[in-house]
Parts: structure tokens; sequence; C-alpha cells
């Protein structure tokens, strides 16, 4: 992957790494303050390991030294001794007490923690006055440096705590960022789209800001260019493969085919051809609603010989483009669609309109596609980003090949904006 990819990647699961993060941090802050503060205090003694004569010094014994100061350690955590300072300080259970020797030193410390800061630094001088007096020759032990009260506690540490907890925090959400990426199977990027398909891509209608019909309707918008853009490269087709009859569908319902059909019919109709828009879903029509049409007659009708094409097609707002509607939903819609008479009414339709564009159901949720697809030119299969999953997509495009169909190409539906047409669109002058 390129830097970029990953950028893309986590800024699209930026809210599982922010609450990721969030609750980490959350839990330590109130780990934190539940913890009880502890305070450390720590006396300084020390061992004195030389020894003279009444002439000469004797030679400093470093092992020697460090063999005594290890054994003054051992008796001061000893169990006598710690009883001691115990009942010393009327307690059940003498404090946390640690006693280790410093390094290249004659010195050793005792360290003693507790909830008190009072008990802990009377804990630290009762311990070493009791070494010094009681337990080991005053000649040879000396306390350097008592203990004082703590004036802050040493656990928890807060800032440290917290520091922790965002990185850890930081570093799981980022973790679980790429592997919902991983688990993920929806299509979130055009690349990605044009990665599982087997076939070319037509065009990417970008995503709409405002309402989307309005934008594909506004031929001054990046949607309108974009479908001018999209009915350019099949007219380019059509000069090798005959294409006058074209079925647009997708893999699953809710990527905007419908949407889709209506935009590319309003730009084939500003090249000055004529345009007839059939809804062929006659489960959940919707093309009557966008082109705000009644829908008491329409394809069924025709289907069922309750009436004639011309009593069912309608003129629409847009010059140059006819709308033949659903009508009313019949309860064999498969039937009805994969019957002569559909067949025969698309030849129909080939035949009095330059361009013919059927609206049909989703390939996956029914079969009414899948009979459309052998009995038209072509057909444009419309994926939606962020809505398209990648099985579902390839399922599509092999339903499509198991029947023949001639699939000429994808059309990326609410494509990533690229800027390619924002400085015409600032500049240009506005239409009436």
């Amino acid at each position: 992957m390129e830097i970029r990819t990953y950028i893309t990647i986590l800024w699209r699961r930026k809210w599982v790494i922010a609450i990721t993060l969030a609750v980490t941090v959350t839990v330590v802050l109130v780990g934190t303050l539940m913890m009880t503060p502890k305070y450390v205090a720590s006396t300084t003694l020390r061992v004195l390991t030389a020894t003279g004569g009444s002439a000469d010094w004797v030679e400093y014994d470093t092992m020697y030294g460090e063999r005594l100061i290890n054994t003054y350690a051992k008796i001061a955590t000893s169990g006598p001794v710690l009883a001691q300072l115990a009942q010393r300080l009327g307690l059940d259970q003498p404090p946390r007490i640690e006693v280790e020797a410093l390094a290249n030193t004659e010195l050793m410390q005792i360290t003693v923690e507790d909830p008190d800061p009072i008990l802990a630094r009377e804990a630290a001088n009762a311990l070493a006055e009791t070494l010094v007096r009681e337990v080991i020759r005053a000649n040879t032990l000396a306390v350097v440096e008592p203990a004082v009260t703590p004036r802050a506690p040493s656990k928890p540490r807060k800032a440290l705590n917290i520091g922790l907890g965002f990185m850890v925090g930081l570093a799981g959400g980022v973790g679980l960022a790429f592997l919902f990426e991983n688990l993920d199977t929806t299509l979130h990027t055009t690349q990605q789209i044009e990665e599982v398909v087997t076939l070319s891509t037509l065009g990417k209608i970008p995503a709409a800001k405002r309402q989307q019909q309005v934008a594909l309707f506004n031929g001054n918008s990046p949607q309108g260019e974009a479908l001018r853009c999209l009915r350019t490269n099949i007219f380019a087709l059509d000069h090798d493969v005959h294409l006058q009859t074209l079925l647009v569908t997708s893999a699953q319902p809710r990527e905007g085919k419908s949407t889709i059909v209506a935009g590319l019919a309003f730009a084939i109709a500003q090249s000055g051809r004529t345009v007839i828009v059939a809804d062929g879903d006659l489960r959940l029509p919707t093309l009557h609603k966008t082109f705000d049409l009644p829908n008491e007659i329409g394809l069924s009708s025709i289907l069922e010989q309750k009436a004639t094409l011309d009593e069912a097609v309608q003129e629409s707002n847009i010059p140059g483009v006819q709308v033949l509607t659903s009508g009313p939903l019949p309860s064999n819609p498969a039937e009805l669609l994969d019957s002569p008479q559909m067949a025969a009414l698309i030849e129909q339709l080939a035949q009095q309109f330059d361009m013919v564009l059927l609206d049909a159901p989703s390939l996956l949720a029914v079969t009414d596609a899948a009979v459309l697809a052998p009995v038209v030119d072509g057909v444009v299969l419309v994926v939606g980003r962020t809505q398209a999953q990648r099985e579902a997509v390839q399922a599509a495009c092999q339903q499509l090949a198991d029947v023949k169909a001639r699939s000429i190409g994808v059309v990326v539906n609410r494509a990533e904006q690229d800027g390619r047409y924002t400085y015409y669109h600032r500049t240009s002058p506005r239409r009436g």
C-alpha cells in the first residue's frame, strides 16, 4: 500500500480510533483517580566498613564492605526487627519497606511506602534508629539523612499513566482501524471498485452535497459534467457495437441506479437525441417520483394488454425525454418481463426513439434484471461507492456473464470529488 492509502484508511476509520482512544484514556484516568495515593519516605545511613588501629589505618576491604551492607539490609527486613517496628508504631502490620545499598558508596537507604505520609516518615526513621541502637553497633552505622514527611504521593503517577494510556489507546485504535478495514467488504473507493469488477469504467458520478436529483439535472454541476462524460463514453462504444437499448441495474438496492438513469436521459437529450426512460422495476418503482408523473398507466398496463404504448408514454419536463412508468404493480412481475410481449415492446421503443433506457431492479434482489439483460443491446452496472459490497458486485458480474448479457461497463455512483470541474464551474456564468 502507498502512504496515501494508509492515510485514507485511517481517516475513514477515524471514529474507531477516536472512540478507542477516548475509552482507553477514560479507563486509565478513572483507574488512576481510584487508586489510593502512596507516599514514600527514605532514610539514608552510612556503614563504616573501614577499621583503624592506634598506628595505621587498615586498608579498605571492598568485598567485606559489600557483605556488611547486605547483612544489615537483611537484618533490617527480618521478622523480629519488623515486628518490633510495628509494635513501636502501634500497627498490626509493618508498612512496605525496602532496604538497598547505594552502588559504589558506604550508604544504605531505607524506603518506606504508605498511604499516610507521616507514618511513612516515622517508620523510616524508627527502623533506622532500631538498627543503630539495638541491632548494630553504633560505631559502625550512623544516620546520614533522616526521613522527612513527603509532600506529594509517589503513586499513582497521573501524568505518566495518562500518557501511557493515550499511547496504548492510539495504538489500539489504529490496530482496530486496520482490522475493521480488512473485515469490511464495503467498497469505499473508486479504486477498490475498479479492482473488483471485470468491466471497464464508463463513468464516475461524484456525490452531490445538495439534493442529488437537482444536481443531476443541472448541466453546470460536477454531476452534470460527469453524466456528459458517461454519455460520450457510451456513444463511443456505439461506433463498434450497436447500443440503442440499454438496461441499467445494480448488484443491490439503494446504489442509485434509478437516479443515474434519469440523469443519463437528461444528458442524452441535451445532445439532441430523443430518449425514453422505461421503469422496469415492477416491484418498487421510483421513476414516476423522479419525474413527478402519475403512475396509473404504465409498463405493466401494456404487458397485461390493458393499454397501448401511446396511452402509457408520458412527456417529462425535460425536452426530448419521455417516460414509461411502471404502472400498477402486478402479481407476476418476473413473468411479465420475461414474456414475448416485453421483447416486442423493447423493439417497438427502439424504432420510435434514438435511445431506450430501461431501469431494472437490482440483480441479486430478484430475477427481473437477469431476464431482461439478454434482450437489450447492452447492460450498465451501477456500483454505489460506500454502499456496494465486494462479494455482491462480483456475484452480479458473474450473473450477467451467466445469462450471456452484453455488459458494456460500470458506472461508479457517489464517486470521490476530484476537482476536475471545480475551476470551470466556479468561473462559468450562471444559467438562468
